[in-house]
């Protein structure tokens, strides 16, 4: 299985394939739900292809989809540290007042406008502004470690490559995307696993600080499962350099070989 990548406008049709026209639709009332306003007019038009989300919306739609396991590409093009101020705002964790603040937006004509510029991806912060970010993160920190959990990802049916089938060593066996016959979906893959890695990273400073408590370390590895960070280690280590990686790729095979 593989997720959907494409562009909110793609991510938006094939999320409303199949879907009916009231209210009481599983996926209607999810989408209403975490936008907090009613099926219609609003989502009822972009279900029909009236109108494409726009404004506070489309950004709140954007992390929607990207909890319903989509790979949404605008987001993925985000710096990290948009992408969590996006994520805040579109959780409900900080207005778009707020937000504007971080960016030192002072003004009070054109300060949501600039901002949603920024958190569509449209103008990359750089310089003051993207010192305050990492400062207000920082200081958020504890914050970012309970941001809402992404739900059960929707995927899309995938054939899985015959090497990815037969290979059951270290965990389950998965579907593979040939994501080299795509070369955007790799790129889009790449970008979203750094992005993931820098997030993971700023959580990952607060759980080893004084800040962090024993409690708080063992309710992450009750709500993880017992062998859950050991498991994570395990499959990055791979990735800490060539001579890793060669080395895992040795002891694969020769577990297929004699297991």
């Amino acid at each position: 299985m593989t997720q959907f990548i494409g562009t909110t406008t793609e991510c938006v049709r094939h999320y409303f394939e199949g879907v009916q026209d009231n209210e009481n639709d599983p996926k209607n009332s999810a989408l209403a739900e975490f936008l907090k306003i009613p099926y219609a007019p609003t989502i009822r038009r972009w279900m029909l292809g009236e109108i494409a989300p726009i404004g506070q919306l489309l950004i709140k739609v954007r992390y929607f989809l990207q909890s319903q396991g989509y790979v949404v590409t605008e987001l993925v093009a985000l710096d990290p540290e948009v992408a969590l101020l996006g994520k805040w705002f579109a959780y409900g964790e900080m207005t778009i007042d707020e937000v504007a603040t971080v960016l030192g937006y002072s003004s009070t004509t054109g300060r949501i406008i600039q901002t949603l510029v920024v958190l569509r991806g449209e103008s990359a912060p750089a310089g003051s502004k993207m010192r305050r970010i990492k400062r207000f993160i920082a200081a958020r920190a504890p914050s970012a470690a309970v941001v809402p959990l992404k739900a059960p990802p929707h995927r899309a049916p995938h054939k899985a490559s015959a090497a990815v089938r037969g290979n059951t060593h270290g965990g389950r066996t998965q579907d593979t995307p040939h994501l080299h016959e795509d070369g955007r979906a790799m790129r889009v893959l790449l970008m979203n696993a750094a992005n993931d890695i820098a997030n993971l990273t700023r959580v990952a400073e607060f759980l080893v600080s004084p800040e962090c408590t024993e409690e708080d370390r063992a309710q992450l590895h009750e709500l993880a499962g017992p062998d859950g960070v050991l498991t994570l280690i395990a499959r990055l280590a791979p990735l800490c350099s060539e001579t890793a990686f060669r080395k895992h790729a040795h002891d694969l095979i020769k577990g297929d070989t004699h297991g």
